[in-house]
């Protein structure tokens, strides 16, 4: 398959070959245009075009904003109330009430008493009565019984006794003496006295006389 695609793209750059006419390239190849591809842009001065650019532009624009202000504002306003007003008024209702009225009156009323009638009825009741019988036996009981049995066992037990032993050594103990070390020493020491100093001086005081 690439072969033949290799084979096609041969065949048809050869043919472009041998089709096309011979090339100039005097002046770039602007003097072999042919005289019916030459067009009024060919033979003119390229005309002016002009095109609109822009710019971002960064300006300062004032502008009024504004927010809202409340403000508190009182008046009148004038509103009807009403209130509950009670008044009592009397008047005549009458009425009908019944009342419980007390008569005597007799009536018959039967009734059943019902007395108790005992008689007396035997009947067969068997039953088992346990009789206690007592039977000797004896159990046998295994018992252990113990005597003292005394033994003498003796071991050797070995033990260590301290003794004191006393021994006698100097512990050397150093200590230190002081004695008395007096000395003399003197430093100069400077100061100033202040004596008093008499100056006599004149101050003039500025007077007026009348006459």
């Amino acid at each position: 398959m690439r072969l033949k695609v290799a084979m096609l793209l041969l065949v048809a750059v050869a043919g472009l070959g041998s089709a096309a006419p011979e090339a100039r390239a005097a002046h770039c190849g602007a003097s072999a245009y042919p005289a019916q591809c030459c067009g009024p842009e060919q033979c003119h001065l390229p005309a002016v075009r002009y095109r609109v650019c822009y710019r971002p532009v960064t300006e300062d624009q004032v502008s009024v904003c504004y927010r809202p202000v409340y403000k508190t504002v009182l008046h009148e306003q004038r509103t009807t109330n009403y209130r509950p007003v009670y008044e009592q008024h009397v008047r005549e209702c009458r009425t009908t009430v019944q009342r419980p009225v007390w008569e005597d009156c007799d009536r018959v009323h039967r009734y059943v008493v019902q007395k108790p009638v005992y008689e007396q009825h035997v009947r067969e009741h068997r039953y088992v009565v346990n009789r206690p019988v007592v039977q000797e036996y004896q159990v046998p009981v295994p018992y252990c019984t113990y005597h003292p049995v005394y033994e003498q066992h003796v071991r050797e037990c070995r033990y260590t006794v301290n003794r004191p032993v006393v021994q006698e050594y100097q512990v050397p103990v150093p200590y230190c003496t002081y004695h008395p070390v007096y000395e003399q020493h003197v430093r100069e020491c400077r100061y100033t006295v202040n004596r008093p100093v008499v100056q006599e001086y004149q101050v003039p005081v500025p007077y007026c006389t009348y006459h």
